[in-house]
């Protein structure tokens, strides 16, 4: 059982840079939906100004805050893979 454990959660250390793509995958496409109706938005008095403001700088924002987020989830999944796979916890010390 304990090995089945162990399996298991190296698969789902495996399976994050999966959700990270998807991720980036539909961030891309919000921003390009947003860049491409932006002009026709802007025209609807009131709202157009509203929606660019906040909704496209939000958009921007999460578009950066997930690059950056990418590179360290992927650094502490590769310590969490390494010390489930030799045993070794060394590597996480820093986390806590």
């Amino acid at each position: 059982m304990i090995d089945t454990v162990h399996a298991t959660a190296i698969e789902l250390t495996n399976l994050t840079p999966n959700l990270q793509a998807l991720v980036f995958m539909h961030a891309d496409q919000i921003v390009q939906v947003l860049e491409i109706t932006r002009p026709q938005i802007g025209i609807i008095p009131k709202i157009g100004k509203a929606i660019d403001s906040s909704l496209l700088s939000q958009t921007d924002e999460l578009v950066r805050t997930t690059a950056s987020g990418a590179k360290a989830i992927q650094s502490i999944v590769e310590d969490i893979q390494h010390t489930l796979i030799h045993s070794d916890a060394k590597r996480l010390r820093g986390y806590l």
